[in-house]
């Protein structure tokens, strides 16, 4: 499966392809920002975005990806309106690699039964 990493800090992002490398991810792309790549959302299949670019989040359900919001800490508020909005799962950071292997299953999984 394609994954792409939306998140501003860089730090994070490595962070997040170690840790879905670790758990056996090949085909992962980061991005500081949906701007950088809104050309090219036709081919990933699970999109783990920071919950302030979800703003921009039009630009990637269009082409339909599994969706995992990322966010710092729980804002609820905030987290409840990304996945009335289209976003599948969230997870918190810092990000654990049982936590990252969890949401990556639930994405696989429902991906299966929506084809």
């Amino acid at each position: 499966m394609r994954i792409a990493v939306v998140d501003k800090e860089e730090f994070q992002r490595r962070i997040l392809i170690l840790l879905l490398e670790s758990i056996g991810e090949e085909k992962v792309e980061s991005y500081a920002s949906l701007e950088e790549i809104s050309n090219q959302f036709h081919n990933e299949d699970i999109v783990i975005i920071d919950l302030y670019n979800f703003e921009k989040f039009q630009i990637v359900r269009d082409s339909k990806p599994f969706v995992i919001v990322s966010a710092q800490e729980r804002h609820d508020k905030l987290l409840a309106d990304s996945l009335s909005n289209g976003a599948d799962s969230f997870i918190l950071k810092p990000f654990t690699k049982e936590g990252l292997e969890q949401a990556i299953k639930d994405a696989k999984l429902m991906k299966e039964t929506t084809i």
